[in-house]
């Protein structure tokens, strides 16, 4: 069975270390008020949507919401997705039995099972006469109250929490609205995280792709080219032609020197980490004046603002096909200078990288001595984002690489 992100996710049952790191979360001041709510929420929303490790935010965010409510203990849930059981990823105050019997909650089953995929929030006062209860663990834990809470975004269900008070009624005064509201933006902010894991784990991926084309179709092809030269080497001393073996020779360096050059710029490059959010002109600059100081090719940029409509996972994706653009104009173009431009329309962003290269025939593009590889690597990464690319080469008169990419929603709003 595949792993998914949620299988690499430990749950946690309080109390909290003290070795742990606590995330600054604001203080409830006065529950009974609803701007010091409303604040809380967004504050646990925004820890829970940026969480390196969600299952730790998670388990903070479980205790705020206990002394919201005023719960007794409480369990945090994600869903795998739509169609699968419920996995339990923070917890407080349960007993070692019951946090066993609730660690995944299938679909469907008991109060909590049906209620993860409802849109309201479901409030028990009386755990003991209801008859929906199926599941003996809630009884046997001696729980006279329930409040499950749907975590939705979008449509989908990402979640459930579920909290907990040992006498009846405790939760018949609570407000619904808070629930609801605890509800979507909770689940908007895991949504969130979770689309940001998936893209990391998408990153790692994406950049091994990269360094396997890049040593498959530069070291390894240069170390197989060695290989023979060295053998043709041996031959020409076998026989005698110290003449034939020397000039041999100087070939074998000149191919370790362009070989070594290309490992140092591909590890420069890796080393050049994707823009912060609102650093990417920053970023984009510091590449820049890294690949003039590297390869003596003047490069310029202009219009780098018109970049910023553009969301931060896209701009940080931008700027891998600009850095993979920048590697073919080092490997092939023998350029001179390369700009970099952005422009901004209606509803869309293009960055174009041009140098005064010695081009290529379009048509003969798979056999251009890997820069193939550097272009289905641009084309792959703007798929990605929705974006289109178009090449525009000839042979003398340089290269033109156009990336169009669409701006978010937000932006194509704002866009006169």
């Amino acid at each position: 069975m595949m792993e998914t992100a949620l299988d690499r996710i430990t749950p946690y049952n309080g109390p909290w270390g003290e070795e742990q790191e606590e995330i600054d979360l604001v203080q409830l001041d006065n529950p009974r008020d609803e701007q010091s709510t409303l604040r809380v929420l967004q504050t646990l929303s925004l820890a829970v949507s940026r969480a390196p490790e969600l299952a730790r935010t998670l388990n903070q965010v479980l205790d705020r919401l206990l002394s919201l409510t005023k719960a007794d203990t409480g369990a945090i849930h994600l869903a795998e997705n739509a169609e699968n059981d419920l996995r339990l990823v923070a917890s407080r105050g349960l007993s070692e039995r019951f946090w066993q019997a609730e660690c995944r909650i299938p679909k469907g089953a008991c109060l909590c099972g049906r209620s993860a995929y409802g849109d309201e929030p479901l409030v028990v006062d009386d755990l003991a006469s209801d008859p929906r209860l199926d599941r003996p663990a809630c009884l046997d834990e001696r729980i006279g109250a329930l409040v499950a809470v749907p975590f939705r975004s979008r449509g989908r269900t990402f979640g459930l929490l579920t909290l907990y008070a040992g006498q009846p009624g405790a939760f018949s005064n609570i407000d619904r609205a808070l629930l609801r509201s605890i509800g979507f933006q909770l689940g908007a902010a895991i949504d969130n995280a979770m689309w940001g894991a998936s893209m990391r784990e998408r990153a790692v991926t994406d950049e091994r792709h990269v360094i396997a084309s890049e040593l498959h179709d530069g070291v390894a092809q240069a170390l197989a080219y060695l290989n023979l030269q060295v053998r043709r080497v041996q031959g020409l001393l076998d026989r005698g032609a110290s003449d034939g073996a020397s000039r041999e020779l100087e070939v074998v360096r000149d191919v370790i020197q362009s070989t070594y050059e290309d490992v140092r710029h591909l590890l420069a490059d890796f080393r050049s980490a994707p823009p912060e959010a609102g650093s990417f002109v920053t970023a984009l600059k510091k590449q820049l004046e890294t690949f003039e100081v590297r390869t003596g090719i003047r490069a310029e940029l202009t219009g780098e603002g018109e970049a910023a409509a553009l969301s931060f996972g896209q701009q940080a994706e931008v700027f891998r096909i600009i850095q993979e653009a920048l590697a073919n104009v080092r490997k092939h173009a023998q350029a001179n200078t390369v700009s970099i431009a952005c422009e901004r329309g209606e509803g869309w962003c293009r960055v174009h990288v041009k140098d005064d290269g010695i081009g290529f025939d379009l048509v003969r593009l798979g056999d251009a001595s890997g820069m193939h590889v550097g272009t289905s690597i641009i084309r792959e990464r703007a798929a990605r984002l929705r974006g289109q690319v178009i090449i525009e080469s000839q042979p003398g008169q340089g290269t033109t690489v156009t990336i169009s990419i669409p701006l978010p929603l937000d932006e194509q709003r704002r866009t006169p």
